[in-house]
């Protein structure tokens, strides 16, 4: 400004390119084959090259060529086109996590002034140079020397909790550190749900103390362990299914007035920092389990969560969201969160934890570091005794006529042309991944999918051609499917054993349902509940809801097999079930088949295929893609016939 009156400025005159054949290079050399353009004026800044050994980036002049010197650098402040050409827009600026819209800070920049927190994960420099990022219990020995050891984030001494005087934890002494995964294994029934719903505030103590970052807590509710930094993950999830991904992030901490376009770009940014490739504006409940639990992690670490429980993660994924599961929690550990792993697959613990804690009957049995890891060790503290997870031959030879075809089984989008065969006597195992079409393939032929959806194939039982209207024609036809949700569709959880296993045998029945028989209700439970080891006192009294999770499979199998079946079709039989009763219901499985029963086994778990089946059929995309003898597989053949 000039005596008060403003300077117009100068317009901004460009030269248009002399087609002369040949680019100025960054160094002013000329290149042939362009424009010439001196390299002050190139719109993209020149980019140095990598260091030796490196590899170029997605945006280095070696990827991108002569392409960054087509287009002129412009003035700053201004938004500069071609005649017509259309101008680019202004960025707004990136919203708040908390969908408030104000600009936030770019991660990795911390206030000025205020110090940066505390973290278990100590960075060392490579002799390269680059930042190398090492958890202090790696070794299994504590942290390295110069390090000194963070304080736990929760403490427990000595806690117990008794349900109408049976204990269910007793004196338990637990604690976790900041930047570890602490896994906790144990049979169904040993205390690990009662344990982590202690800590998550489900469920109050009896005696013992809860101490959380120094500070002893008694939760009464689990909004007072969320405030405290503790998030707990279930394995059947907690999302409000009717509510968008964005909208579950931020439930809770929405604002008076919410833009749902930030809301959605807020979402997607806190998605896309853990690498979880998620829609933020799609419904919950149209998600797969897998992202579900990532959405939850994601809403755990956007809470600033201290400490992340997550019960069962990896029950009912596929391995590509297996292996997304843990580079979650790898994460969680480079940031300082400490992490309670539940799960009952143990060779997923042997990798991933740091320490290990194992119960039983509710008790600790130790707590082992990561230099002390020994799975017999560790199975013999699980279950008491030695157990042997192997390969069980079969006790009689199938018969060489089958008792189930199924040929170009076909059902859009999920089944198409699928075809197999399965003999009396012989277990056949399908392994694929989810959505191969193998569930699908077992709903239509038990009746569960009505016929009229069927676009083409024939099903055959005993050589006549059969096509079922409802499960129960299947089931008097001698066609039984054990689902693989035993908690949606498998039991009515406050019905009691009896009354379970009792409506199995009604079904079967072909009389009318309501002639029954004085005392057959409690006899038939009770010659079940023997059979099949459940674990109760009264099963007329004890309502399945009360049970663990491998007593609720034994009553899921129990009710299904009351009657002696020609086919058993079974949808991963050992989903959630711990190790010991993984060996008892495949010692079940086996003795089916060689009581002459035709068996199916669906399964993600490969070495449960490996182990139960005389046959393994790989399927992918609706259709059976390879055949394998469980002799002579391996699992790196199984996964590349499900993959390519």
């Amino acid at each position: 400004m000039l005596g008060g009156r403003p300077v117009r400025p100068q317009p901004f005159h460009r030269t248009p390119p002399r087609r002369t054949g040949v680019v100025c290079g960054d160094d002013g050399e000329s290149v042939p084959g362009g424009l010439v353009r001196p390299a002050s004026a190139l719109y993209h800044p020149v980019h140095r090259h990598p260091p030796d050994g490196a590899v170029a980036g997605a945006r280095s002049d070696q990827t991108l060529g002569t392409a960054p010197l087509v287009r002129p650098r412009l003035p700053p402040g201004r938004l500069g086109t071609r005649r017509g050409e259309r101008a680019l827009p202004r960025r707004r600026p990136t919203p708040r996590g908390d969908g408030s819209g104000r600009a936030r800070r770019p991660p990795g920049r911390r206030r000025p002034g205020v110090p940066q927190p505390a973290s278990a994960a100590a960075c060392r420099r490579g002799k390269d140079g680059d930042t190398v990022t090492t958890s202090v219990y790696e070794e299994g020995a504590g942290a390295p020397e110069g390090v000194p050891v963070p304080e736990p984030v929760i403490r427990l001494s000595g806690v117990s909790k008794r349900y109408s005087g049976t204990y269910a934890l007793r004196s338990i002494d637990f604690d976790v550190r900041p930047g570890e995964v602490h896994a906790l294994l144990g049979e169904n029934g040993a205390g690990k749900s009662t344990l982590v719903k202690v800590v998550a505030g489900a469920v109050k103590h009896d005696s013992g103390t809860l101490v959380v970052d120094g500070r002893e807590r008694v939760f009464s509710a689990p909004k007072e362990s969320t405030a405290a930094g503790i998030a707990m993950v279930y394995q059947e999830g907690s999302l409000v299914e009717s509510m968008t991904v964005a909208q579950n992030l931020f439930l809770g901490r929405e604002k008076a007035f919410n833009n749902l376009s930030h809301l959605n770009t807020a979402a997607r940014e806190l998605l896309e920092s853990h690498n979880f490739h998620i829609r933020p504006e799609v419904p919950a409940g149209s998600l797969g389990i897998a992202q579900k639990q990532m959405v939850e992690i994601a809403r755990a670490v956007h809470r600033r969560a201290k400490l992340v429980i997550l019960d069962e993660p990896t029950s009912s994924v596929t391995p590509e969201e297996r292996l997304q599961l843990f580079l979650s929690m790898r994460q969680l550990k480079r940031d300082g969160i400490g992490v309670v792993f539940i799960t009952h697959m143990l060779d997923e613990a042997l990798a991933e934890a740091d320490r290990i804690t194992v119960l039983r009957d509710g008790e600790v049995r130790g707590t082992l570091a990561r230099a002390q890891f020994d799975r017999d060790e560790v199975v013999r503290m699980m279950v008491g005794r030695d157990v042997e997870y192997g390969r069980v031959p079969p006790g009689r030879a199938a018969d060489p006529v089958p008792v189930l075809e199924v040929e170009d089984l076909t059902l859009l989008p999920a089944v198409r042309s699928m075809s197999f065969t399965a003999r009396a006597g012989e277990i056949v195992g399908i392994y694929g991944l989810v959505g191969a079409g193998r569930s699908e393939t077992a709903m239509i032929i038990s009746g569960i999918t009505k016929r009229r959806r069927l676009r083409g194939g024939k099903i055959r039982l005993d050589g006549r051609e059969v096509r079922f209207r409802t499960p129960r024609h299947a089931r008097r036809a001698g066609i039984v499917h054990i689902t693989e949700d035993r908690k949606a569709s498998g039991f009515f959880s406050h019905f009691t054993i009896a009354e379970n296993i009792h409506l199995g045998h009604v079904c079967g029945a072909r009389r009318l349902p309501f002639l029954l028989r004085p005392g057959e209700r409690a006899s038939v439970a009770r010659r079940f509940v023997e059979r099949f080891q459940v674990r109760t006192l009264r099963p007329e009294r004890a309502k399945l809801v009360e049970l663990s999770g491998g007593n609720q499979q034994k009553v899921v199998l129990a009710k299904g097999l009351t009657r002696k079946p020609r086919v058993a079709i079974i949808d991963e039989p050992t989903r959630g079930v711990d190790l010991g009763t993984i060996v008892e219901i495949h010692a079940m499985i086996r003795a089916l088949a060689d009581d002459g029963v035709a068996v199916v086994v669906i399964s993600s778990y490969l070495p449960e295929i490996q182990a139960l089946s005389d046959r393994i059929l790989v399927a992918k995309q609706g259709a059976v893609a390879a055949e394998f003898d469980p002799a002579e597989a391996d699992e790196e053949a199984l996964m590349f016939a499900a993959v390519h």
